[in-house]
């Protein structure tokens, strides 16, 4: 809840919006370097493993915990930044997206879960099975809305979509 409450104050302190708009680049560098670093410093082919039997465990714990918030939070930063740079003016494709965020999040899970169902079985490594996952859950899922819900009203319905204007 405290990143929800950051961005109601963000979205709402024009000179805020205006720093990150200027320092968008800069929160999307330290964000890319504390993603490659968590990877890199923390994960290995099981995930993420901490051993009580490690003398530098807590060490190790809160190293952690530094580099995801900075990760999380330059990550926030930076996509408020790119936003607040491209996404103010209207545009076609913003308003076909905007449409779209409500059936996407209603069925992104269930078609993940299908998906990586049947994903996890096959013999990819973790980042190539995450990728099949994720590209094939944004692909299906905007085929479902732009072919099955967007062009008939009874299922914008269904969607909590408005009915299509009249031509």
């Amino acid at each position: 809840w405290m990143i929800l409450l950051a961005g109601y104050v963000i979205a709402n302190h024009e000179p805020i919006m205006d720093n990150l708009l200027s320092r968008r680049r800069e929160s999307l560098m330290l964000a890319v370097i504390a993603t490659v670093g968590l990877f890199a410093g923390f994960y290995g082919d099981e995930g993420f493993r901490l051993e009580r039997s490690d003398p530098d465990v807590v060490f190790r714990y809160v190293a952690y915990c530094l580099v995801r918030m900075t990760m999380v939070w330059c990550w926030i930063l930076a996509i408020v930044g790119y936003g607040a740079r491209y996404l103010r003016k209207g545009s076609p494709m913003l308003t076909y997206l905007n449409e779209a965020v409500y059936p996407f999040f209603i069925l992104h899970l269930t078609t993940t879960v299908f998906i990586g169902y049947w994903v996890i079985s096959m013999p990819l490594g973790l980042w190539s099975k995450y990728l099949v996952i994720t590209t094939g859950t944004i692909a299906v899922v905007l085929l479902l809305y732009h072919v099955g819900i967007r062009p008939f009203n009874s299922m914008r319905f269904l969607f909590g979509m408005k009915p299509r204007p009249r031509h």
